[in-house]
């Protein structure tokens, strides 16, 4: 689905997330759920290198698809189409309870590549996740789905993974400062980190206890900028900012 370009999410990971099923060594992986559909995982850090621009820090990512060989596409900016979510470092999952439904076609195999159109829509192509060739080159991903062996360890889906709550920063966009705020009760340590869009780190606080940050521009140039808080439990959220 389409998003607002300043709605910002928190993203609080539930515990079992840490497992090592979703840390394999691996770029991409794919699992039957239980409850019906498939799974796609994505390691961002695995990401071909190739691949332009950077995925890290963010919330969300465009995922741009088609069944059979492209056949039946879904755009990342269709109203339908779902997303990959940020689930903790930098794994990103898509879910897909009904492929069939989801490409409106008897879906046996699913193309597709991950882009940064759900936070920069001006520019989505900017950064992109994609295979590695193994030959300096960089390609699309492929699923066959009647391949797949791996059940996922719980029937999950986007919603049931994550508790959405309000990330605020104000003003946004800003001039000189903005103050970050959210939800931290029990005073929990977290790593913040602001980065540009090109993903260079432009600020980091570790250890963090407070539930306000003030950020100040000194200098920074103008465009988005993307916060990412991390505490030791692997919970985490993004949000993004724009500097005029």
């Amino acid at each position: 689905m389409k998003r607002k370009q300043l709605t910002i999410r928190l993203l609080f990971i539930l515990p079992f997330l840490s497992m090592a099923f979703y840390q394999q060594a691996q770029v991409m992986w794919a699992c039957n759920d239980p409850a019906g559909g498939i799974q796609i995982w994505f390691d961002y850090n695995q990401n071909c290198p190739n691949s332009p621009g950077s995925l890290a820090g963010l919330a969300e990512i465009g995922f741009h698809s088609g069944a059979n060989g492209w056949a039946s596409v879904v755009a990342w900016d269709d109203a339908n189409a779902t997303t990959g979510v940020n689930v903790g470092n930098d794994t990103f999952l898509v879910d897909l309870p009904d492929p069939n439904a989801y490409y409106g076609t008897a879906t046996t195999a699913i193309n597709f590549v991950f882009n940064q159109g759900t936070v920069n829509t001006s520019e989505p192509w900017g950064a992109e996740g994609k295979e590695d060739d193994g030959m300096g080159g960089c390609l699309d991903f492929f699923v066959d789905l009647l391949t797949i062996t791996e059940t996922c360890p719980t029937a999950t889906s986007v919603h049931e993974l994550l508790l959405r709550k309000e990330l605020t920063i104000y003003p946004n966009p800003l001039s000189e400062e903005a103050v970050i705020s959210f939800e931290n009760d029990r005073q929990e340590n977290y790593d913040l980190r602001i980065t540009n869009s090109f993903g260079q780190m432009v600020e980091q606080v570790r250890q963090f206890s407070g539930d306000e940050y003030v950020f100040h521009r000194n200098g920074h140039a103008p465009g988005f900028y993307f916060v990412t808080l991390t505490n030791e439990q692997g919970q985490f959220f993004s949000g993004r900012m724009m500097i005029e």
